[in-house]
């Protein structure tokens, strides 16, 4: 995998990604369930073909989505801005996901949130309940079940 969480409990993406888009997964993303279902939820709308642009902001990098493109714009250093193919994008937030659902795939006797979940599935349930409606990836992806957690 191009991305994963190192020995150090730390998340490492390759430099087989592009610069600017790891720059939007490590510092706008992260491993965080949460983010990643927001920023699957926009990819899911251009590949159901409910929108033809969406946006996907972030601290760092904003990404606008296409069909056919990802236009990262870094806020930071505006030399790195570029445009990579859709599918690229979407490949790559689809395994941050995956790697944020198995890194927070354990119970945490912290959680304040549905403290009966996973911190990943309590996320899931919470974007469901905030957005009142099912993710558009149940069922298709790793840690996205087509029926429960409710």
């Amino acid at each position: 995998m191009s991305i994963h969480i190192n020995d150090q409990g730390s998340l490492e993406i390759s430099d087989d990604i592009d610069d600017t888009l790891g720059t939007f997964l490590f510092l706008d993303l992260g491993a965080d369930p949460y983010k990643c279902l927001v920023a699957l939820y926009h990819v899911a709308q251009i590949t159901q073909g409910r929108s033809g642009r969406q946006v996907v902001g972030g601290e760092s990098v904003t990404v606008e989505v296409t069909p056919e493109l990802a236009v990262l714009e870094d806020h930071f250093a505006p030399e790195r801005s570029k445009s990579i193919p859709f599918a690229d994008f979407k490949n790559a937030v689809e395994e941050l996901w995956v790697v944020a659902y198995r890194a927070n795939n354990e119970g945490r006797p912290s959680r304040v949130y549905r403290p009966d979940l996973t911190p990943a599935q309590g996320d899931l349930v919470l974007w469901e309940e905030t957005f009142g409606q099912r993710h558009p990836y149940r069922g298709r992806i790793e840690g996205i079940p087509a029926t429960g957690p409710e």
